[in-house]
């Protein structure tokens, strides 16, 4: 947050404690930390929900092998997607 206060104009955030915010505003743009008020682990939630109730995620994956990917728990490889073509 202290980087953040050199660089904008205005920053005000809503703590939880020392180390975690709730919310927080960069000039016009908050960012809300929405994990938070899960009433329970995301894993847990995705779990719980059959395929069909996935219809938004269904659309957005386009084919039935991406939607089965995308509802597994996996390891995300952040190293190497270094490039911006591979987020098609």
């Amino acid at each position: 947050m202290s980087v953040l206060g050199r660089k904008a104009k205005q920053v005000t955030s809503i703590p939880n404690n020392m180390e975690k915010n709730i919310s927080f505003s960069v000039g016009g743009l908050r960012f809300i930390d929405g994990y938070g008020f899960l009433p329970k682990s995301l894993y847990y939630l995705v779990g719980c929900a059959s395929q069909e109730e996935l219809k938004v995620t269904a659309y957005l994956a386009n084919k039935e092998e991406k939607l089965k990917l995308l509802s597994k728990k996996g390891i995300y490889p952040n190293e190497n997607m270094d490039r911006w073509e591979l987020f098609n």
